[in-house]
C-alpha cells in the first residue's frame, strides 16, 4: 500500500499566520497558510491542509502552489542554522524589509517569477528603495539581487523550478555601467592628510585609522583584535576573530573570523608598534583609574575609555568625523581597506600577498579589484605602506 502523506499546522513566531508543514521526501513542504493566528481560526489552517494533502496523495503536485513570499520565508527559516550570525541577520533584512514587501502584493506565486519581474524590482530599489521614497545604493541592490540569487538557487536545487530566473534579469543602467574596480578610494596624499589631522585633533580615532591604513584588516577584525593576539617583539599581529553586532542589538560579541583565510598573521612598521605599546600602557592606567568600575569581558586593544566595547557605528562616526575635519570626501570604512589594497597594488605590490594580508579566501577576489605590478614578500607589503605613509 502506498504511503500517504502528513503534515501539521504550526505557528513561527516572526509570522501573524498560521503555517503548514507536509511531510514530503527528500524535503518537507513549509507554506504560510494566509489564515490569521488573530481570531481563533486554526479550523480553516486545518481544513486548507487537508485539502493540499488530499491533492498529494491523489497525485496531484502542490509546488504550483507555493506563493514567492511563503517559499522566502521558508527558505530563511530553514537556513537560519546554516548562516553566520552577520549573514543571517542580512538575509532576514533583505528578505523582509525589501524583497517581500515589493513581491506580496502582486501575489506571485514561485513557478511563475521571471527575469522581467526581478528587473523591475532591481530597478524599484535603484530608484525607491529606501523607507523615505529615495533609491538605495548600487552595493544594496547588488546585496538584495545576492539574497534572492540564492534563495532561487536552493529553489532549482529543490526542483520546485526548472531555471534561476535570476540569470535573465538585469541590473539597472547605471548600475551595469560600473566595473568592480570603481570605488572610492583615498590617493596617497589624502592618507597622509586624514592620518595627521586625526593625530592632532581625533586621537581617539588615530589607532584605528593607523591599523586599518597599515593592515588593510577588515572593521570587525581590528575591533575584535585582543592584546594576546599582539606580539611586540615579533612585531606582528594575529586576526583570529572578529567582532560581531547590528543596530538592533545591544550587545556584541567576538566570534570566529569570516573564513579560514581570514586568520593570519600580519607584520607590523616600528610606527604602528610603538602606538600600540602606547595605547597598551594608557589602558593600564584606566584600569587603575577606574577600579572595580573598569570594564574588562575581552581585553581588546580598541576600546572605550572604562574597557568597555565601542559600538561599531560609534566608531563609524568618529571616523567620518575625522575625515570632515581633515578636509576630506566622506568615503566608508570599508572602503580604508580598499585604500591600503590600491596603495599596495598602485606601488608595485604582488597580487599573491596582498590577498593574503586582506585575508582574501580566493586570489581572484583580490585580482578582480586590484592591479598586479612585481612580486613582493610579506615583509615587502609592510615596507611598501610604511614607505606610502611616511
Amino acid at each position: 500500500m502506498r504511503k500517504l502523506y502528513t503534515g501539521r499546522i504550526y505557528t513561527r513566531k516572526e509570522s501573524p499566520y498560521y503555517w503548514m508543514e507536509i511531510n514530503t521526501e527528500p524535503k518537507k513542504i513549509r507554506e504560510s497558510t494566509k489564515i490569521p493566528i488573530k481570531g481563533g481560526r486554526k479550523t480553516e489552517a486545518t481544513a486548507l491542509l487537508n485539502e493540499r494533502l488530499y491533492k498529494l496523495n491523489n497525485g496531484q503536485k502542490i509546488t504550483d502552489d507555493i506563493l514567492l513570499c511563503d517559499y522566502l520565508e521558508s527558505f530563511l527559516e530553514v537556513h537560519k542554522l546554516k548562516l553566520k550570525e552577520n549573514t543571517y541577520n542580512s538575509y532576514h533584512q533583505a528578505i523582509y524589509n525589501h524583497i517581500i514587501p515589493y513581491f506580496e502584493p502582486q501575489k506571485l506565486y514561485l513557478r511563475e517569477l521571471n527575469g522581467d519581474d526581478i528587473t523591475r524590482f532591481l530597478y524599484h530599489l535603484k530608484t525607491k528603495g529606501r523607507f523615505d521614497g529615495q533609491g538605495l545604493s548600487d552595493k544594496s541592490v547588488k546585496n538584495y539581487r545576492g539574497v534572492l540569487a540564492k534563495a532561487l538557487e536552493k529553489a532549482v536545487a529543490e526542483e520546485l523550478i526548472h531555471r534561476n530566473p535570476i540569470k535573465t534579469s538585469e541590473l539597472p543602467l547605471s548600475i551595469m555601467s560600473q566595473t568592480e574596480s570603481e570605488r572610492e578610494t583615498y590617493e596617497q596624499e589624502e592618507v597622509k592628510q586624514l592620518l595627521s589631522s586625526a593625530k592632532e585633533n581625533n586621537p581617539d580615532i588615530y589607532l584605528f585609522l593607523m591599523l586599518v591604513l597599515n593592515t588593510g584588516c577588515r572593521k570587525g577584525e581590528i575591533l575584535g583584535l585582543t592584546w594576546d593576539k599582539v606580539d611586540f617583539e615579533a612585531m606582528t599581529i594575529e586576526i583570529a576573530q572578529s567582532r560581531t553586532g547590528n543596530r538592533s542589538a545591544q550587545t556584541h560579541k567576538l566570534k570566529e573570523t569570516k573564513t579560514r583565510s581570514s586568520n593570519r598573521i600580519i607584520r607590523i612598521n616600528e610606527e604602528l608598534c610603538n602606538l600600540l605599546k602606547e595605547e597598551y600602557r594608557s589602558q593600564q592606567e584606566n584600569r587603575k583609574i577606574f577600579g572595580k568600575q573598569y570594564i574588562d569581558d575581552y581585553d581588546l586593544v580598541i576600546r572605550r575609555i572604562d574597557g568597555g566595547m565601542p559600538s561599531p557605528n560609534h566608531i563609524n562616526d568618529k571616523v567620518y568625523r575625522a575625515m570632515k575635519k581633515a578636509g576630506l570626501e566622506k568615503i566608508t570604512v570599508h572602503d580604508l581597506r580598499h585604500t591600503f589594497a590600491t596603495l599596495v597594488c598602485e606601488a608595485g605590490g604582488n597580487i599573491w600577498e596582498v590577498s593574503k594580508a586582506l585575508g582574501h579566501s580566493e586570489v581572484r577576489t583580490t585580482d578582480k579589484l586590484y592591479v598586479n605590478r612585481k612580486k613582493l614578500t610579506s615583509q615587502d607589503i609592510t615596507d611598501k605602506i610604511t614607505s606610502i605613509l611616511s
